[in-house]
């Protein structure tokens, strides 16, 4: 159907005429908007190669159905899936308020959404440019939020098993108060990523996470060298409450320096990159400089580390 068609079958509720216009604009994005309806709910799932931005796409759609004015739909639903999920990543639902003036088609505003009871998180930054960006950063975004919850998941973990370890600087590098550095190799939204070996024997690449309090790795790490879950925590998503696995790790190796014993969590199964936290970086006053990071043991680990 043209455009002034899907229009006017998008206002009488057609949930086909409304994916149409959604996608003219969704789709250069890289984001792919399916949608149906159920007597006066409309359910929109949001499907990209990176995890769909939240804060950017349910404000935005939230305001353009409102003043789009639908004739016969009162309540949204929309999901966040990333492409080859099995379980979408958000959930977010809200009702329709009807607008103070009507609009011809689903257009990208700057505006926030009009309130109600329940508001969607609200950026406050341009959507058009945000769209462009989650379509590389959006896996990044998961993982930094994973990790801003991970800020307090060690209170929630039963039984966690507490690492005693001290620190071990072998690096032949390092300088004589045992600082050494590491490359960055990426960065991923602006959060350094370097190497990191785990049991001595494997290397991967891990985002350098300052807020989480314990180390995430991804599933396939998990499998890879063989951490079996150990318990479980519970802990707030943007897509919900979400249980995960954690498992003891042999050691987690930067540049040489070790710790060992380590209680690290296991991630959801489409995440791709890890977290490396607080239980290691707690060890070390950290520059991020614009190549790499210095690691410099604090003095209480400079005397543990002492053969």
């Amino acid at each position: 159907m043209d455009h002034s068609q899907a229009i006017q079958m998008a206002k009488a509720g057609d949930p086909a005429a409304i994916a149409q216009l959604m996608n003219r604009t969704l789709q250069p994005k890289g984001i792919l908007a399916k949608v149906s309806r159920s007597g006066d709910r409309l359910t929109i799932v949001l499907e990209s190669e990176a995890m769909p931005d939240a804060q950017i796409l349910v404000p935005y759609l939230q305001a353009s159905l409102t003043k789009l004015a639908a004739a016969g739909i009162s309540q949204v639903q929309i999901r966040g899936l990333q492409r080859f999920a099995t379980q979408p990543a958000w959930v977010n639902a809200f009702e329709l308020i009807p607008p103070v003036t009507n609009v011809t088609a689903i257009t990208v505003r700057s505006q926030p959404a009009t309130p109600h009871p329940h508001p969607a998180p609200v950026a406050k930054r341009n959507p058009g440019r945000t769209l462009q960006a989650l379509i590389l950063g959006g896996a990044a975004v998961l993982l930094i939020l994973l990790g801003a919850n991970l800020r307090t998941l060690g209170d929630r973990v039963t039984n966690k098993p507490q690492n005693t370890a001290s620190i071990r600087t072998t690096s032949p590098t390092a300088a004589a108060d045992g600082s050494f550095r590491a490359p960055i190799i990426d960065r991923l939204s602006g959060i350094p990523v370097i190497n990191v070996k785990f049991n001595g024997v494997q290397t991967y690449t891990m985002m350098v996470d300052t807020g989480a309090s314990l180390t995430l790795v991804t599933a396939q790490m998990a499998s890879d060298l063989n951490v079996k879950p150990a318990g479980s925590a519970v802990f707030q998503t943007p897509g919900g409450m979400v249980n995960l696995d954690w498992g003891m790790m042999a050691s987690i190796e930067v540049e040489g320096a070790i710790i060992g014993n380590v209680p690290v969590i296991i991630g959801l199964p489409d995440m791709r990159v890890g977290l490396l936290g607080q239980d290691f970086l707690q060890l070390f006053e950290i520059t991020i400089r614009e190549d790499h990071i210095e690691f410099k043991p604090k003095p209480k680990q400079r005397e543990n580390s002492k053969v």
